[in-house]
Order: C-alpha cells, then sequence, then structure tokens
C-alpha cells in the first residue's frame, strides 16, 4: 500500500534511487523499533530478522558509506529524541519527540538536491500535516454533533472542541484502526 510518507522519502530522495533504499529502510526501522516498544508481545523471529536484515544492508549501502558522516549525527539526535518521547517527564511533547526521524528525511533531501530542495520537500510535508491534521480534526469533531444537540436541547448542530493531544489522540482511536500486537507478515 503506498502512502504519504512514500511520496514524501521519494521526493527527499530527488530521483536517487540508492538514497530511497537507504531512507525506506531507516523509515521502516525507525518505525518497527517504535512498535517493538508500543505494542504488546514481541514480533515474530522471521520478522525481526527480516527487519534488522534490510538495516544492516542499508548501513552497508555505497550511498550510506558516502553519506555516512553527516548522516549519523542527525540519525543519533532523532534516536535521542525518540527515547526522550517515552520520558513521563516529556510526555507533552512526545508527538513532536517521536517525529525525530523526519530530521533524517530532511538531510537526505538536503544532500541529494541543496537548500532549494529541502526547502520544497518540508514545505510539502509541512501542507501535507496541515491538510490532514485540519482534515481529521474536522471529521472527528462533525462525528458527535448530534449527541451535543441532544445534550444542549436547541435545534442547531454543534460542534465539539478538541482541547488537548490527549483528547485528540483519543478520539482518533477510530473502529478499524489495526489491532495491537499485529505485525506485518
Amino acid at each position: 500500500m503506498k502512502t504519504i510518507t512514500d511520496e514524501i522519502l521519494k521526493l527527499a530522495s530527488n530521483g536517487n534511487g540508492e538514497a530511497l533504499a537507504f531512507l525506506k529502510a531507516y523509515v521502516a526501522r525507525a518505525h518497527f523499533a517504535d512498535d517493538l516498544v508500543d505494542k504488546p508481545g514481541p514480533p515474530p523471529v522471521q520478522v525481526v530478522c527480516l527487519q534488522e536484515a534490510d538495516w544492516v544492508l542499508a548501513l552497508a549501502s555505497p550511498w550510506f558509506q558516502v553519506h555516512r558522516a553527516p548522516l549519523v549525527p542527525v540519525m543519533l539526535l532523532g534516536l535521542k529524541a525518540w527515547e526522550d518521547s517515552h520520558n513521563p517527564k516529556f510526555e507533552s511533547a512526545a508527538h513532536v519527540l517521536k517525529a525525530g526521524w523526519h530530521d533524517v528525511v530532511w538531510a537526505v533531501a538536503l544532500l541529494t538536491g541543496g537548500w532549494g530542495h529541502l526547502r520544497e520537500c518540508v514545505g510539502e510535508f509541512r501542507e501535507y500535516e496541515r491538510v490532514v491534521i485540519d482534515d481529521e480534526a474536522t471529521r472527528i469533531v462533525n462525528q458527535f454533533p448530534a449527541r451535543e444537540k441532544q445534550q444542549r436541547g436547541k435545534g442547531e448542530e454543534g460542534s465539539r472542541s478538541i482541547r488537548s493531544i490527549e483528547e485528540l489522540a483519543d478520539a482518533l482511536n477510530f473502529p478499524g484502526r489495526p489491532a495491537e500486537g499485529t505485525y506485518p507478515k
């Protein structure tokens, strides 16, 4: 299944197939590591081995070897941000910290196309985030008008205000979301 992440990675790699392969392996590894912490139970051994093999091959690739000096520090910063996202002390910023892997994508955009290309990629991604988050928030808010109309006793449709990230996260837990503990085969 193609996702917006695929589109962003393709854009960031600027037509460089080796850079795209590295980004796909890096992002898959980042999400996999997060799932190991966030999902109950371990994944099957075969899934871990496949993921780790993809990651090792990405790190051994000629493209990464040429660009490792500027990438490794950014990767480590992303790793530290991810670690901090699991610290209760930084709970209010967890959603931002978990996205530390994006900086590696932007570093690849800079390496493959320079400053102008980086600006284009980040701009596309920010626009996507704005539209998707606004659309999703509107959808969530609009699923509650009948209940609010009953609660307020008025004839007009109401809207529900999401007052916190926690409320938004709870609202996003809609039916059809993948079950906890499921892993790709």
